[in-house]
């Protein structure tokens, strides 16, 4: 198995051949005005359709016309035109398992402000579900992925696609370099009214509108904004717009249930992420990071822009894995941890030993932690010595790649970037944090982790103040090490729930070591681990020592303690019973 960079992106600004006038790399590498080429296909499609024409409308019709020119495959056409309609986070992203090789499903649905923004104009087709996004199986595209592995991406497909499309006999390249424009800008500006000459130069573009302005209808779901509750949250004076009380729509009968849980719970420990999920239809990080920014007043405080947010926590949630193939390492798993270190520095009382900068950087690095997991340890990926281990030189081989990942689909488009009012200080400090906290979830730090923690708390003692000036950027470190394995310190039910979900993904990395003859993972071996052996060792060998060591800093976090002490008892009756049953 190959694991390659993750987007393919730099590929896409490659040169190409020029057409019509146009300027190859202005085109794919600003796209801030998407400019189709002067035929006569075009002009009589903006003069026909005017103020309500898109770029997206306009591409979709280029590819329609593609699909008559000799050569060309209906399925790779298909394929293009779902790509084009799709979400942005949604093609960028990596595909980590292909059709060809390993199952390819995508749970993650489309959401209001992402159908808003690629809503095809009337006379296109409809955009649909994103059934159709696996990759065509054709000779072409088998070999691409062959060749390149499952880290490529959607938008690389199509990429390669326009090309041998572009070699046909009768292609206009000025229109397959205009469709590959529009398949790599972000969703809005494809929305947008194309620029054209003088036929639309005077209409307004909707491309600087914010997603959450837009609207749309769905036949089979009553979907609404909901603003924010002042009884909630109370907005610093000034703040410039009142921020949605959710990052997209919701179903209208979860609406008041979903309400209710994130203000009553939300910052309490023990939080159930598996009931956020079922009521924001699969996309629990989405709601968890708008969530901590709201509360955390980031918007305002840093300059947020919410359609950044937005669009940042969409590609960062489509860009984790899928739970059907990845049972622990996906959005769920991101979610849950966010919000653990929410709960530690609210619900524990952390949160006064951090500034409010450091608050950022920690729940961010909480967010993106393990964003594009595939399933797999550092170690798997070190033996069968593929693309990433050979990229990190084998060393943090995922938490490198995660935080590589996390920079990479912020810095993407200006429309993700949720970092973009910080000072230059401010951004420097925040991407040195973040790296520094994603890097050291890496388990083979977690001794030295806790060491350097204990000698601090003993030189530091429970003063806020001197954490403030000598050690915020540890304790950050800390706290998210500690809502990373914090799983087993869960009320019961939840904690039995994530611990067999871990499990059942080391099982399928052990399935996958038998099938490459490699020595099976001890952990890893389906028929051979006990569930509550392996809980009980987890938790006397890293939870209980690590939380019992931060009790020293702040007491509260006995009430985890507790729950520790409780669900090791309950393990160890259960796998006593369990015992006398086999006798």
């Amino acid at each position: 198995m190959q694991h390659l960079r993750s987007s393919g992106r730099r590929r896409h600004t490659e040169s190409l051949p020029s057409a019509q006038g146009w300027h190859d790399m202005d085109v794919v590498a600003t796209r801030n005005d998407l400019v189709p080429p002067q035929n006569a296909e075009v002009r009589m499609q903006l003069a026909a359709e005017g103020r309500i024409t898109s770029c997206l409308a306009v591409a979709l019709s280029m590819v329609q016309r593609m699909m008559q020119l000799p050569g060309a495959d209906p399925t790779e056409i298909a394929f293009l035109s779902a790509c084009l309609k799709a979400p942005r986070g949604r093609t960028a992203a990596p595909l980590r398992r292909h059709a060809i090789i390993y199952p390819f499903m995508d749970d993650i649905e489309p959401f209001l402000w992402e159908r808003a923004c690629t809503e095809p104009t009337p006379g296109t087709a409809s955009t649909g579900a994103l059934a159709d996004l696996e990759p065509p199986d054709t000779a072409a595209v088998r070999q691409q992925l062959e060749a390149e592995g499952p880290f490529i991406s959607l938008m690389d497909i199509g990429v390669q696609i326009l090309k041998r499309l572009r070699e046909l006999p009768g292609s206009d390249p000025g229109e397959a370099l205009f469709v590959q424009a529009c398949l790599m800008a972000p969703c809005s500006k494809v929305a947008a009214a194309p620029r054209f000459g003088t036929l639309i130069d005077d209409q307004p573009s909707m491309g600087d509108q914010p997603c959450d302005e837009l609207t749309s209808e769905s036949p089979s779901r009553r979907l609404k904004w909901t603003t924010l509750s002042p009884s909630l949250v109370t907005r610093p004076a000034g703040a410039d717009d009142e921020v949605a009380r959710w990052p997209c729509a919701v179903e209208e009968s979860a609406e008041e249930q979903l309400q209710g849980i994130l203000a009553s719970n939300f910052e309490m420990w023990g939080f159930d992420m598996f009931a956020l999920s079922g009521l924001t239809s699969g996309r629990p990080l989405q709601f968890v990071g708008w969530e901590v920014f709201r509360r955390g007043d980031f918007f305002s405080e840093f300059a947020v822009e919410p359609q950044a947010a937005r669009c940042y926590f969409a590609n960062v949630e489509a860009a984790y894995g899928n739970r059907n193939t990845i049972p622990y390492h996906n959005n769920m798993h991101g979610a849950d941890v966010t919000q653990a270190v929410y709960a530690l520095l609210q619900d524990i009382g952390f949160g006064k030993y951090l500034p409010a900068l450091g608050k950022l950087s920690l729940l961010i690095s909480a967010l993106v932690h393990d964003v594009g997991h595939d399933g797999r340890s550092n170690n798997f990926h070190v033996r069968v010595m593929d693309d990433l281990a050979i990229t990190y030189n084998d060393m943090s081989v995922l938490e490198n790649y995660h935080a590589s990942l996390a920079f990479r689909l912020m810095l993407q488009s200006q429309e993700a970037n949720i970092l973009a009012g910080l000072t230059h200080d401010q951004l420097a400090q925040v991407r040195e944090d973040i790296i520094s906290n994603v890097l050291s979830t890496d388990m083979a730090k977690h001794i030295k982790l806790m060491h350097s923690a204990r000698s601090l708390i003993s030189e530091l003692g429970p003063d806020p103040h001197a954490w403030l000036t000598r050690g915020q950027q540890e304790l950050q470190v800390v706290l998210l090490h500690l809502a990373d394995i914090a799983t087993p310190a869960k009320p019961a039910t939840l904690s039995d729930k994530w611990g067999r979900l871990l499990m059942e993904e080391f099982f399928l990395q052990g399935d996958e070591e038998e099938r490459l003859n490699l020595p099976v993972t001890p952990i890893c071996e389906r028929h051979a681990v006990s569930f509550q052996r392996f809980q009980i060792n987890f938790l006397d060998i890293f939870v209980k020592p690590s939380f019992s060591l931060m009790a020293n800093l702040e007491p509260k976090i006995d009430k985890v303690v507790r729950l520790i002490d409780s669900n090791r008892s309950r393990w160890e009756k259960e796998e006593k019973d369990l015992s006398l049953s086999q006798v």
